[in-house]
């Protein structure tokens, strides 16, 4: 009979109600539609901010990833998950407690000496519950799964960290030469001021010409306020990424955007991109979470089978007694409630299905994004910076001929808009080279690391 039962024990321990796992299907293609060039089949973007060749970028990241309180809340976050992967697993030994007492009492008869009894007992339990079903390698395998899905959220998040502290730096070297530039413009415009005032107090320019460059100077200025304020809502953006009070960040920022390096970025392959973003593979760990989670709440409807011994020790008089025991336990009523989690798990893992095809899908678009916005920004840099050059000698020509009288004030003015709208324009451009290229780094996954397990 015993042998028949631990036969039987060991059948319903291979057992297991948990669905086979297969990754979703998703078509790939083989090669990007924004880009002609040969994509590579494997690239790691190791530490890939360097490739801007800035040692201020460099210091600034550096502060970001050690202080960064979203980075620290998902560091958190894993050390949580690996907690419970180490409760979960705790399961599979068997468990032990011990118990104990003691006793003193004194008895006292009339005309004999008191007499004093004392007794001590003990008790230790050992149980351990038989995995029938596979409930508890299901538990320890969606354990794992949330906490390799925590691991990549963590990458997500630095990845998030480095490219907005990477952005919100360019755009403050992009802030800082703008204001230079709007306030070069302002003094050409107040040298122009000066003239057309000089010339109306003698008859002649008209008041019109002279209000109509007034109002010009005074929007220029207007300008010059509104990017500070830009820049300062910029640095107040940074100094939360790096774990500053705003009214703490002191930044002297070094050079210009013409002195940050553009890196040439080759693009990996559609298909390597699945395997080369966190946020995809912390997509399929809690797909994979998701697909335990089903045989854990199928199990419930099975009978659990624990079994154990008790040790007991007593003293007066000492004694041992020992005993071993099994219990069964099996529902029978719950009112729909096992079938409902059952359900839920079901479908919580279909939802997570669409999901990650979802995050595949906006990969996809985010890397056809950036490597377009990549070639736009390069092709849009060369075409302004002729025109900059153009703007820049009409104006110079036109101020020229204003004053010798061979144009009326509106060629002058049309000019001196030109210009400025020009030289804004370029530098943005700059701008725009920089911010894709770090756009583009993230899309790719960056410096992506394969979690072990």
């Amino acid at each position: 009979m015993k042998k028949t039962i631990i036969i039987f024990t060991l059948f319903l321990c291979s057992c297991s109600l948990e669905p086979k796992y297969q990754k979703p299907d998703v078509t790939t293609s083989n090669y990007w539609k924004a880009t002609q060039e040969y994509a590579l089949e494997s690239e790691t973007y190791s530490e890939w901010w360097k490739s801007f060749n800035s040692p201020q970028l460099n210091q600034l990241i550096e502060r970001g990833v050690k202080e960064n309180l979203d980075l620290a809340v998902a560091i958190a976050r894993v050390s949580q998950y690996q907690a419970l992967l180490k409760q979960s697993k705790s399961a599979n030994w068997m468990q032990a407690d011990l118990s104990g007492g003691a006793t003193s009492s004194k008895t006292k008869i009339s005309g004999n000496p008191s007499s004093k009894n004392d007794t001590y007992n003990g008790d230790l339990s050992l149980s351990y519950q038989i995995d029938i079903w596979g409930k508890q390698s299901a538990t320890d395998k969606a354990a794992l799964a949330n906490l390799q899905a925590s691991k990549y959220n963590q990458q997500s998040v630095r990845l998030t960290v480095i490219s907005e502290i990477a952005t919100n730096y360019f755009q403050l070297l992009n802030y800082k030469e703008r204001i230079s530039i709007a306030k070069r413009n302002l003094f050409n415009q107040q040298e122009v001021l000066a003239i057309i005032e000089a010339q109306f107090k003698e008859g002649a320019a008209s008041e019109l010409d002279y209000r109509r460059q007034k109002a010009s100077v005074e929007q220029t200025k207007a300008s010059v306020a509104e990017i500070k304020d830009e820049y300062n809502q910029t640095i107040n953006q940074l100094s939360v990424l790096l774990a500053y009070n705003p009214q703490d960040l002191r930044l002297k920022l070094e050079g210009t955007t013409s002195d940050i390096n553009v890196p040439y970025i080759r693009p990996i392959q559609p298909n390597e991109l699945i395997l080369h973003r966190p946020d995809i593979s912390k997509a399929e760990q809690d797909l994979i979470a998701a697909n335990a989670d089903i045989a854990i709440a199928r199990a419930a409807f099975f009978p659990s089978l624990d079994i154990g011994a008790d040790a007991i020790v007593s003293g007066s008089p000492t004694t041992t007694t020992l005993r071993a025991m099994s219990s069964l336990f099996a529902p029978i009523f719950s009112g729909g409630e096992l079938t409902a989690k059952v359900k839920y798990s079901e479908e919580k893992k279909r939802e997570l299905i669409k999901t990650y095809k979802s995050t595949i899908l906006v990969a996809f678009k985010e890397a056809e994004n950036a490597l377009s916005a990549v070639n736009t920004a390069q092709l849009k840099y060369k075409f302004l910076a002729n025109a900059y050059i153009d703007s820049n000698k009409s104006y110079d020509i036109s101020k020229q001929q204003y004053i010798a009288g061979k144009i009326d004030f509106q060629t002058l003015l049309d000019t001196q808009r030109e210009k400025f709208s020009s030289d804004e324009n370029m530098q943005n451009a700059k701008l725009s080279k920089l911010t894709a290229a770090v756009d583009l780094f993230t899309a790719l996954g960056g410096d992506y690391t394969k979690v072990e397990e």
